[in-house]
């Protein structure tokens, strides 16, 4: 077995500069490649409307309906209690003026800087760089992290494996850090980490009986500043279950998330969740690689756990980090037995959800850095280079589902921001079909509609609407006509199939069209009118549906056309017979009014 220590010499990072080698060149160009494509991805896929939670968990608090007090923050949400991820995320939404993308890009940068500490961790470990150490970017940058990427409510996720990240850059320097910068940075890191939700502690434990470790370990210590880092060290480990005692008062399991079913759904569960670090391509890549992806992924853990084992029982001196890096792969595999407890009863395949992708890669990472540090000798690489292929294989078809997943959800958040922009009411908003899919469940009929019109009347963003006006007069001309003279806003007709039609500036919401049609001469045959309706590209005008259709025996009458829908162009056919007729007014209703008789 060897024992790489230039973690702990800096030397070899002070010397004569010298020319970036090819690996060096290669990493860093993997690093900014991966970069610049995730955030094409959000630029092209990520929308500025509410998706999911954020309706529940952030929405409120960004329109001052919930006061930002710890009382709100600590309420719980799903089985989380993510006090660190909303105060992050409100305030982020705050700096960005209300754009629900600054979370998303937040997300990404943030994974940026996590790959960009562990290639130069890996570099300071064995002071120089590997080709294979581009797999932190393509692990932590790849666009399977898309329902991450994508949303911004995800940043407890992103925060949660920055802090287990931060921890494994400690623990790797081991003993080469002072005492006090090791048990500060440690126990802070520590101590927010159930502030994140529910991964957070599930990681706890295994951390916290590390710096326990480090803390004897520096109490035994003649210096004044080891000893005064163990008392630390020993304070925040007393804190941190203290916190997660608070954390389980009042604390429900929601319905939703299904029963024990028994160890080997449990199991099976933390396996997928362990796979799912890779990305989707690690459950149907290659036609189907599960469940030999799930082989795979823990036998990568376990062979570095074993020459860490090892290396903490012979090594004293490299026992301290050692046993950091074995305890922070026994932590990824707690969270991933309570992913499993806690979601094998909503069937197989639920550790595999996008979801919890990110979650699951530091232990890969994990595994990685610890057998570049105590590789047997003669199998140095061994586990970096499975990885690194593994994590090659999985890229493509990861950007493929990630494409074709950003590409339907960009088709669906469009055509909500159309019927937002457009003025629809909240109550045919939550009717839409694709409400249910950005979180408007229309099972919760009065909450989520008074969200969106909170968001109207402080006028954010995409829901700028606060000062719509009730009834629109549409001052436009018919901008095409069929057997018709047009005149000054009177018609002759000259053919058997007479019709204008309407083109709006722009999709509108229309509760009604009020229109007043009068016919000249006589009265002694009624005219069948005729109208009909449509938002161009979503649907045509039809005889089916879309329509109204009824009989005028006046010389002039006042008409409401029952749309209830987004339109852009109306279709009038003011008889079946040649007749001279006059549209005198023609008006866009948006709000309804018991008072006015609409045709039905």
């Amino acid at each position: 077995m060897t024992m790489n220590l230039a973690m702990g010499d800096d030397r070899t990072l002070l010397g004569a500069p010298t020319a970036p080698s090819g690996p060096a060149l290669f990493t860093w160009a993997a690093w900014g490649a991966s970069l610049a494509l995730a955030l094409v991805y959000v630029g092209s896929f990520g929308k500025n409307v509410p998706f999911r939670d954020e309706w529940e968990a952030t929405v409120p608090f960004l329109t001052g309906e919930y006061p930002l007090t710890f009382e709100r923050l600590w309420a719980q949400h799903s089985e989380h209690r993510i006090v660190l991820t909303r105060l992050v995320q409100v305030s982020l939404m705050r700096l960005g003026g209300g754009d629900f993308r600054v979370g998303m890009y937040f997300n990404v940068s943030l994974c940026a800087a996590i790959a960009a500490a562990l290639v130069r961790a890996a570099r300071r470990l064995r002071g120089r760089y590997a080709y294979q150490d581009a797999v932190f970017p393509l692990l932590l940058l790849q666009v399977g992290h898309y329902e991450t990427f994508l949303r911004g409510d995800t940043v407890g996720n992103v925060l949660g494996t920055a802090l287990a990240c931060v921890l494994l850059l400690i623990i790797l320097r081991g003993c080469a850090a002072t005492a006090l910068r090791r048990a500060a940075l440690a126990g802070a890191c520590l101590l927010l980490l159930p502030f994140c939700g529910g991964n957070g502690i599930c990681l706890a434990p295994a951390f916290s009986a590390w710096l326990v470790y480090a803390a004897i370990a520096d109490l035994r210590n003649r210096s004044r500043g080891d000893r005064l880092a163990g008392l630390l060290e020993l304070g925040a480990i007393v804190m941190l279950y203290i916190i997660i005692y608070i954390y389980s008062i009042g604390w429900q399991k929601p319905t939703w998330a299904g029963t024990y079913q028994g160890l080997a759904p449990v199991m099976r569960t933390a396996l997928e969740f362990l796979t799912a670090g890779l990305g989707p391509a690690a459950r149907s890549g290659f036609g189907s690689t599960w469940p030999y992806s799930g082989a795979a992924v823990p036998l990568l853990m376990l062979l570095p756990a074993g020459a860490l084992a090892a290396a903490a029982w012979r090594w004293r001196e490299e026992r301290l980090r050692a046993l950091g890096l074995l305890l922070f792969l026994a932590a990824f595999t707690s969270l991933a037995l309570g992913v499993g407890y806690g979601r094998a009863g909503m069937g197989p395949g639920i550790g595999f959800f996008p979801h919890y992708a990110l979650l699951a890669t530091p232990a890969l990472c994990g595994a990685y850095l610890a057998w570049e540090a105590y590789a047997p000798r003669g199998f140095a690489g061994l586990v970096g280079a499975a990885i690194s292929t593994l994590a090659c294989m999985c890229y493509v078809p990861n950007l493929y589902e990630a494409w074709s997943v950003g590409t339907a959800r960009r088709a669906i958040m469009n055509a909500f921001e159309e019927d937002v922009k457009a003025g629809m009411p909240p109550r045919k908003l939550v009717q839409r079909p694709h409400a249910t899919v950005i979180g408007l469940y229309s099972e919760l009929p009065d909450l989520l509609p008074s969200r969106v019109r909170t968001l109207r009347s402080r006028d954010i963003n995409q829901f700028r609407r606060a000062h719509l006006m009730p009834v629109v007069p549409l001052r436009i001309k018919p901008a095409a006509l069929h057997d018709i003279i047009w005149k000054d806003g009177a018609g002759k007709a000259t053919g058997h199939d007479p019709y204008l039609i309407y083109r709006f500036p722009k999709p509108q919401y229309a509760w009604g069209i009020r229109l007043t049609c009068s016919y000249e001469g006589h009265m002694d045959d009624p005219a069948a009118f005729q109208a009909f309706w449509k938002l161009s590209g979503r649907n045509e005008f039809t005889e089916g549906e879309r329509t109204a259709v009824f009989t005028i025996r006046e010389n002039e009458r006042e008409i409401i056309l029952p749309i209830d829908d987004v339109i852009d162009s109306l279709r009038i056919d003011p008889d079946v017979r040649p007749r001279d007729f006059r549209i005198s007014r023609l008006e866009l209703i948006r709000e309804p009014d018991p008072s006015l008789s609409v045709l039905r």
